[in-house]
């Protein structure tokens, strides 16, 4: 999320003529006409249009300064990295294992109806297996969610407190297990 930029000027140009005509009388005491019609009067609603414009652009940093200001703080942009995404594949009954080649393009529609595309970036295996069972441990004891599952409700699956303690042991890591009703591999 982009930081806020605060608004450097926020006069419009009614604040602006409104100063304008009540410096005249300091300035010009021998004006004593300040109707719309009067040329000076115009002249000034043109300057304060003028000066609105100016602000206006005063407010705007453009994208490549603000790259350039970071870059003087010493932070460089990130590249361009592409999107992962979590996918389901059903493949239909009696198909068995089926191998999806790299580059596959898949579809999506977003809640505001755009269509976005995804492309695998490496040869996926798709099986006929449904996940039947999932358990955790969360380094003392197994927990079956496998109720939660079925209700899609939210499971924490390396458990509530998912860091790595000071003191690691490889034993008792959290640890997330699923069971399928079928073999993954033939």
């Amino acid at each position: 999320m982009p930081l806020p930029l605060p608004t450097l000027d926020t006069r419009r140009w009614a604040d602006l003529v409104d100063e304008g005509r009540a410096v005249i009388p300091r300035y010009a005491p021998a004006w004593t006409d300040h109707n719309i019609h009067d040329p000076g009067i115009t002249l000034l609603e043109l300057f304060a249009w003028l000066t609105e414009q100016l602000i206006y652009r005063a407010n705007r940093v453009p994208e490549r300064h603000l790259r350039k200001f970071l870059a003087l703080a010493g932070f460089s942009p990130e590249p361009p990295l592409p999107a992962r995404a979590v996918i389901a594949v059903r493949p239909a009954v009696g198909t068995g294992t089926l191998t999806i080649p790299e580059a596959t393009p898949f579809t999506t529609t977003a809640t505001d109806g755009r269509v976005i595309w995804f492309r695998t970036t490496a040869p996926l295996t798709a099986v006929e297996a449904q996940l039947v069972a999932v358990q955790t441990w969360d380094g003392t004891r197994f927990t079956d969610r496998s109720r939660p599952y079925r209700d899609r409700a939210s499971i924490p699956l390396l458990g509530l407190d998912p860091r790595t303690p000071a003191s690691y042991d490889a034993a008792r890591a959290p640890a997330c297990y699923f069971g399928f009703d079928r073999a993954l591999r033939e």
